[in-house]
């Protein structure tokens, strides 16, 4: 199955972000990331989930 795009509705109350793989969907804490520039975000990222 193919899938051509992803619509979010709502809002949190917190900063998250969405980790999309083959078989599955997380909607992560990203409270950590609050503040960091892009260089700093991508690090750390790359760290937690490759």
């Amino acid at each position: 199955n193919k899938v051509d795009g992803i619509v979010v509705y709502g809002s949190s109350k917190i900063p998250v972000y969405i980790i999309i793989s083959e078989d599955n969907v997380q909607i992560k804490n990203a409270s950590h990331l609050w503040g960091k520039d892009t260089y700093e975000t991508y690090e750390i990222l790359n760290k937690e989930v490759g």
